[in-house]
Order: structure tokens, then sequence, then C-alpha cells
């Protein structure tokens, strides 16, 4: 049941990211803005109709699972050289 979540999920990153492109930011606050508040407010108000459950939370989710994604990426390419040498 996770995989075919996993390419949705993909998917709609990929869809995201070619709908937000051409949209430049100068800074790092106006970039985190962009991703983390617009984006769980239009997808709260698309999905439930109203605003609901962006927080704190919704934001450290945001950071962190780039972060996490970051290191892991990182790992996996040391470990894909170890294991294809």
């Amino acid at each position: 049941m996770q995989f075919p979540a996993a390419i949705v999920f993909g998917t709609m990153i990929d869809v995201a990211e070619y709908v937000l492109k051409p949209i430049s930011f100068s800074n790092y606050f106006e970039q985190w803005l962009l991703c983390v508040v617009c984006i769980s407010i239009a997808l709260s108000f698309i999905f439930l109709g109203h605003l609901d459950g962006v927080r704190e939370g919704t934001i450290a989710a945001a950071v962190f699972v780039g972060l996490i994604t970051k290191q892991t990426n990182k790992l996996m390419k040391k470990v894909e050289a170890v294991a294809l040498a």
C-alpha cells in the first residue's frame, strides 16, 4: 500500500516543482514561506474546504523532511558506491 502512495506523492512533488519553477524569490525566508505556508494553506482549502491543521508541526515537517532526505541521499550514494564496487 505504501508503494502506490509513494508514486503519487513523488508525482505531486514533480508537478509542484514544474508549476512553481518560474516563480523566483531572492531570499531564503521568501522561499520558505512559499513552500510551507502557501502550499499547506492551498491544500487545506482544496481538500477540506477551510483552513485547518496548518500550524508549527506542518512547518517543522516541511523543513525536517527536506533535511533528512538530503542526509539519506548522501548515505545511499555511499552505500551504492560500495555495493557496485
